[in-house]
């Protein structure tokens, strides 16, 4: 039996992407806690380490510019089959690694595969809904990789200290084959085929039509600032609270259950007050709550009172702001570009996680085995996404978008 398209607005595809999403966490929220134990079983130091991270996010920054165009041009369905499968061959593979090094050169090519399911989550969503929809439906995928991400890292942890830090890559392999089965017995296309999408002048032209539109380019801008700003946390958050505070690698995975409820709510409540408050209210609404939160955290940080008492309170105020941002961010940048959503998607992801790639090789430098280095960073980049929706992108949220080829 042939796979057919899932319906627009279904529970089925809500529960397919919303396990697309759960590749990001999974790559990265899961693997974090094992950042410690990996340092140690290789005898290796945080800076080298902190690269099997940050190469992953380069490679999820290359693949998604490679994915987009190619689902645009042959299918969401082919490109998304091939990526789970190199998805889960290369985390099958990284389990396996004999050194550090090995596990960093896997890590960027198991990153190849997971940016496709992180750019076509998006694009899917956008093929089957108009614009309204798209953010409606994007606001609930974001809330159940905000209930995911409470489960990712505490499983890390469990993981971690269970199984060692390989265990979490046998984890990800049966995701990445089960997923990949699914894909050929379940999912059916839902675009059609753009034969320009990959030639080199149009690619250029659209390209260049997005990063110069001021509402794309804006939209882009804010999401990589703030998303920038809770990878630092993620990136730098182990070192901190493991190596600095002395929590177990399942402790610091739990840090995690404060942050998912309060941004699964914000990206549920986003999709459904979007028509009734207007995206500038939700979106002053989520730069105010991420400012307040993270600035709570570099104070304390600042008189070295790092406790759980007052840490989780500002990370669930943070991440409600996020829980708004992000999904907005995402619908707000695509929903103008329905023939090109691959192509925007790619755009906007490989730039939020190349910015991420670069913070987190900045947080290995500037670690000094104290908290206040990693909280000033955030709280530099939550300002900047804040003066960046202010000045850049409110001013022109309603102007409509270019023409693409």
């Amino acid at each position: 039996m042939k796979p057919q398209t899932p319906k627009a607005g279904s529970l089925g595809l809500i529960l397919f992407v919303g396990g697309l999403v759960a590749v990001g966490p999974l790559s990265t929220d899961m693997y974090v806690p094992a950042l410690p134990a990996i340092r140690v079983g290789f005898g290796s130091t945080v800076t080298v380490v902190q690269l099997s991270f940050s190469l992953f996010l380069a490679g999820f920054a290359l693949g998604q510019l490679i994915v987009g165009p190619l689902s645009d041009r042959f299918g969401r369905r082919p490109v998304l089959a091939a990526g789970m499968a190199l998805y889960a061959v290369t985390s099958l593979a990284a389990s396996l690694s004999p050194s550090v090094e090995w596990l960093i050169v896997l890590r960027f090519f198991q990153a190849l595969g997971a940016a496709s399911a992180w750019v076509l989550n998006r694009a899917i969503v956008r093929d089957l809904h108009a614009p309204e929809e798209t953010t409606r439906i994007l606001g609930y995928v974001s809330a159940m990789m905000g209930g995911i991400s409470t489960v990712v890292p505490l499983l890390g942890g469990v993981i971690t200290e269970t199984f060692g830090w390989r265990g979490i890559f046998y984890f990800i392999t049966a995701f990445g084959a089960i997923y990949y089965i699914v894909i050929l017995v379940w999912f059916g296309e839902t675009t059609e085929r753009n034969p320009d999408a990959i030639r080199p002048l149009s690619m250029a032209r659209n390209i260049g039509l997005l990063l110069t539109n001021r509402v794309f380019s804006g939209y882009m801008a804010c999401l990589c600032l703030t998303l920038g700003g809770m990878f630092t946390f993620i990136a730098g958050g182990s070192l901190v609270f493991i190596d600095g505070e002395g929590l177990s690698p399942g402790e610091f995975g739990a840090l995690f259950i404060a942050m998912a409820p309060a941004f699964s709510l914000s990206s549920f409540l986003s999709g459904r007050a979007v028509r009734r408050f207007g995206t500038q209210t939700l979106f002053a609404i989520g730069v105010g709550s991420t400012l307040a939160g993270v600035g709570t955290l570099f104070v304390l940080a600042a008189i070295d009172n790092l406790t759980l008492y007052g840490v989780v309170p500002a990370l669930m105020a943070t991440a409600f702001g996020v829980g708004f941002i992000m999904p907005l961010c995402f619908s707000g940048a695509l929903a103008p570009y329905p023939r090109i959503a691959g192509t925007a998607s790619s755009l906007i992801g490989a730039g939020q996680a190349g910015f991420s790639a670069l913070m987190g090789l900045v947080v290995a430098a500037i670690f000094d085995g104290t908290g206040l280095p990693v909280m000033a960073m955030m709280l530099t980049l939550m300002i900047l996404s804040t003066l960046t929706y202010v000045f850049y992108l409110r001013p022109v949220m309603n102007r409509p978008p270019a023409a693409t080829g």
